[in-house]
């Protein structure tokens, strides 16, 4: 793994798995907390990237 990029994706994706764990007895609704949560904070890392990008040029 020498992408950035993918060290996030797989940072996010284990603190989705281990809080949709802790907050959820059923596991769709684990799985489906899980996702949401990776896809959050992915989403918030690349939009607050893209936001410093366009901030320092």
């Amino acid at each position: 793994m020498h992408s950035h990029f993918l060290y996030m994706v797989v940072f996010a994706a284990a603190v989705g798995v281990v809080l949709g764990a802790m907050l959820r007895r059923e596991l769709g609704e684990a799985v489906w907390l899980a996702m949401w949560i990776t896809l959050g904070m992915v989403g918030t890392a690349l939009l607050l990237a893209w936001a410093m990008y366009f901030v320092s040029h």
